[in-house]
């Protein structure tokens, strides 16, 4: 299934960097692509990624060095997206074209973090959302992965994700839209607006690759 959300999004997104229009529609990064403890970098600029993954879908979206992809690795899904830096306490991506209506992604985590939406890039300009997300006592034994949206007004160019430590883990990563993996229009119509933080949690098994 996340093969399927990018392949869609691949198929109707097409931006470049350069472009300073709103994304048509909601796009998802799964790094399903990547290679465990691979460094994103370009990939999604239509580039490759640190250990020359690609080349990638051009989205125009780009990651800072420390950002790498995770698993999979025993019990975790991936790749998925974390960052193994003591000396980092965040991860900024940047969307040039811009989204709106909303961010949501998959995680978990065995610190505090938050997240951050601002209207210019490298999370500067005003501040549209903010979520603190809680400390879910990551147990490599029993993974699971909640999925949690932030709405905002107008136009988002970039996102921070922080931690204290590098022991957050995120996937799916959803712009313009409230649920991860771009959901149908109908679906985003029954969700009231506003931060949404929700307390469902799905268990992921990832299936064998023969």
């Amino acid at each position: 299934m996340r093969h399927v959300f990018t392949l869609l999004a691949m198929g109707i997104v097409g931006l470049t960097a350069a472009t300073n229009e709103i994304l048509a529609a909601p796009f998802v990064l799964t790094f399903n692509a990547l290679k465990h403890d691979e460094p994103v970098a370009n990939y999604y600029e239509g580039g490759y990624g640190g250990m020359g993954t690609g080349p990638g879908p051009n989205l125009g979206v780009t990651f800072p060095s420390h950002a790498l992809a995770f698993g999979p690795l025993g019990p975790v899904p991936g790749p998925i997206l974390y960052w193994d830096d003591h000396s980092k306490s965040n991860i900024t991506i940047n969307v040039p074209g811009g989204f709106d209506t909303g961010f949501s992604f998959l995680f978990t985590s065995d610190v505090a973090g938050a997240v951050w939406i601002y209207d210019g890039p490298d999370a500067t300009g005003n501040q549209l959302a903010k979520l603190t997300l809680p400390d879910q006592n990551f147990d490599e034994t029993n993974f699971e992965l909640f999925p949690i949206s932030l709405s905002f007004d107008g136009t988002a160019r970039s996102v921070r994700l922080g931690s204290d430590s590098h022991l957050v883990i995120f996937d799916d990563l959803t712009f313009g839209s409230l649920m991860p993996g771009v959901p149908e229009p109908t679906t985003l119509s029954l969700i009231v607006p506003g931060v949404v933080a929700t307390t469902l949690s799905r268990r992921f098994r990832r299936p064998q690759v023969g």
